[in-house]
């Protein structure tokens, strides 16, 4: 059988670093953001979807949280989606002396919708509550031929958490841009 067209990541930030922010703008709802990009070069034919199908590999992305323990730290806040993947980045101290808390990161896409992470490298878990997305849903097309580039606009905003208290300290915390079909590609925001 002919194999599907595939795409790769290959534009990404290797940091994004998020300017400091006082205690109460973030306590009185501020935040502190800021933007990055994300680049992916896909065959001509690729199909953007988060859902399999019998006929084609469908190309879906995704931000990994790939600290474990600030995915269990979200799981206990309830900071979930109905089907497990997560709302907020978090640092992997979180609630740690000299880590702030009751404050995470959201990833905003160009339309400004927050969107949700996966909690895992692990492939099962389909759709937006896990936080796979088709690829198309996430970026634009810029340019087309054989190969076709597309560019997505992302913002990480630091912000309070709803229900919780925010406290002084610093903010480490780690995401992966992914993209999916027959094998994934990671690379560290």
């Amino acid at each position: 059988p002919a194999r599907s067209a595939l795409c790769k990541i290959t534009d990404y930030p290797a940091i994004v670093k998020i300017p400091p922010v006082a205690v109460g703008v973030l306590a009185a709802g501020g935040s502190s953001q800021v933007p990055f990009h994300v680049s992916l070069e896909c065959e001509s034919g690729a199909v953007s979807s988060p859902r399999p199908t019998i006929s084609a590999a469908n190309i879906a992305m995704g931000f990994v949280v790939n600290q474990p323990t600030a995915v269990a730290v979200a799981r206990r806040l309830g900071i979930t989606a109905s089907a497990g993947g997560l709302s907020w980045l978090l640092d992997a101290h979180y609630g740690d002396p000299g880590v702030a808390s009751g404050v995470g990161i959201r990833i905003y896409n160009d339309a400004g919708t927050p969107i949700n992470l996966l909690p895992d490298r692990i492939r099962t878990g389909i759709g937006n509550a896990r936080g796979w997305y088709g690829y198309k849903d996430l970026t634009t097309r810029v340019s087309s031929g054989s190969v076709e580039i597309y560019s997505g606009d992302f913002t990480a905003s630091l912000e309070a958490i709803g229900g919780q208290t925010v406290t002084a300290g610093s903010v480490n915390a780690q995401l992966q841009a992914s993209r999916r079909s027959v094998s994934g590609i990671y690379i560290t925001l």
